[in-house]
């Protein structure tokens, strides 16, 4: 039985909300497959469901992007949220909690606290 996993996230121009499927696709491998936006308030009402992802994280052939500004990446913040990334700048802003950070690891887990 396939995996799969969506998880909020807010773009990293915009500050607005989209989601992204992940799909298992091996042992240790999830792959970003498809973003679709959601419209304001979608994080306040979306509770009460939590995983946790872990792995390598893999561009799907068909993956659009961030619905707002086309970003092909995301990154993750010490926040636990995720936000699309441009993966040209490696100081980024959260939308989610505001903070600038310097990016200078890969994502190896995702805690989805916010899945939809």
């Amino acid at each position: 039985m396939e995996e799969s996993v969506a998880v909020i996230c807010k773009c990293s121009k915009t500050g607005k909300l989209f989601g992204i499927r992940f799909d298992k696709i091996a042992k240790d491998v999830w792959e970003y497959a498809w973003a679709f936006p959601l419209k304001d308030g979608a994080d306040k009402r979306e509770k009460g469901f939590t995983t946790t992802i872990k792995g390598k994280f893999v561009e799907g052939k068909n993956y659009p992007g961030c619905p707002h500004c086309e970003s092909k990446s995301f990154f993750g913040c010490s926040c636990g949220k995720l936000s699309c990334w441009d993966e040209k700048s490696f100081s980024v802003h959260c939308y989610h909690c505001g903070d600038d950070i310097v990016l200078n690891t890969a994502l190896e887990e995702i805690n989805a606290t916010d899945s939809l």
